[in-house]
């Protein structure tokens, strides 16, 4: 078999699955990480043993997360809650935020700090101080965004945990991102907190990629797949807008079978939008089935895969 690492090939060529493959291999654990790369935030020891650390970052693209005519208010509001989103996902609180933005000479310096008013707006919201960043020439404009929360120690809720028959739940309907809700979406940290602190949750991550994608990263660690219900992604927008949008940013999370009622019940005294049962983890090693009316199908992959 060919060596694709000794042939040199292109990013594009290995697409991102294997090409964060590759880059964790450059990434190290010490008594501090208790969970490193391939979560949506790395999880620290701090000198205070009852408070561990979460630590994420990401890049928010002109061209590819928003149109160079879009309102950068909105454009704010869309790059900082896309690392609240992560640090929700973890059960975490917001706490420091950094913005290293690359803009090109001819931009408005109104157009920059409007988008700062979006960020601004969103921190005192969700929570989370900015702190620093840095600005450099250049094109097109990205802002690249690092952010760190807080939470008690060893309670943060990582990817894995998922189980055999753990039913498999949404903070809120998928679909629609392309209409304009990801530039928009309200970060679920509130949710995320209140989640960790119920102490039924298995696994839980935040839906980026699309839930075809990232409903797989709560199920591949032990080796398990998933059924999904036809009836309820319907329900929510459509079939393929549920699984392939991508950016809806809602919390998707699974616990057992055996605290269905109480955690819908709980849900429903605590918050205004409807939590989404949409179905439950399986035996069935690294694939996803849709459940229509008593039939199973192989779900396509599909989803926002970088290069």
């Amino acid at each position: 078999m060919v060596d694709e690492w000794k042939e040199n090939r292109s990013l594009g060529d290995l697409g991102e699955a294997r090409i964060l493959s590759r880059l964790a291999g450059y990434g190290a654990l010490d008594g501090r990480v208790t969970c490193g790369i391939g979560d949506d935030c790395a999880v620290c020891r701090t000198e205070n043993p009852a408070v561990d650390q979460v630590l994420t970052s990401d890049a928010t693209i002109e061209g590819i997360h928003f149109r160079s005519d879009e309102d950068p208010v909105r454009v704010g509001r869309k790059a900082v809650s896309r690392v609240l989103s992560d640090i929700a996902s973890m059960g975490a609180s917001p706490e420091w935020v950094l913005i290293n933005v690359v803009a090109p000479k001819e931009m408005k310096l109104r157009s920059l700090e409007a988008i700062y008013e979006g960020i601004q707006e969103r921190l005192e919201t969700f929570g989370g101080v900015l702190v620093g960043g840095d600005l450099t020439e250049g094109g097109p404009l990205a802002l690249h965004i690092f952010a760190s929360g807080s939470l008690p120690h060893g309670t943060a809720i990582l990817r894995s945990g998922a189980a055999d028959g753990d039913l498999i739940w949404s903070t809120g309907k998928l679909g629609g991102s392309a209409a304009g809700k990801h530039l928009d979406f309200i970060p679920r940290v509130r949710e995320g907190i209140w989640l960790r602190d119920s102490g039924w949750v298995h696994a839980m991550t935040d839906i980026s990629d699309g839930l075809a994608i990232d409903l797989k990263h709560l199920t591949e660690d032990q080796a398990l797949g998933a059924s999904v219900e036809v009836s309820v992604l319907e329900a929510m927008s459509s079939v393929d807008q549920a699984l392939y949008d991508g950016e809806d940013f809602e919390l998707l999370f699974t616990t057992s079978a055996d605290v269905e009622k109480i955690v819908q019940r709980e849900w429903k005294n605590t918050f205004a939008e409807p939590l989404w049962k949409i179905g439950s983890v399986v035996k069935s090693t690294h694939e996803i089935h849709l459940h229509d009316k008593g039939t199973y199908r192989l779900l396509s992959d599909g989803g926002l895969h970088h290069f």
